[in-house]
């Protein structure tokens, strides 16, 4: 998995977290990502 489509997916998570519409709790679930694994990519 390449860096740039690691950011991209990043920016895909973090986005809705940023404009308030998701708590960082309920964005986890619905991407069904278990906390720290964005560290990994």
């Amino acid at each position: 998995m390449g860096k740039h489509y690691a950011v991209e997916f990043q920016l895909q998570v973090l986005q809705p977290i940023l404009k308030g519409k998701m708590s960082m709790r309920e964005a986890a679930r619905f991407y069904n990502i278990p906390s720290g694994t964005l560290e990994t990519f």
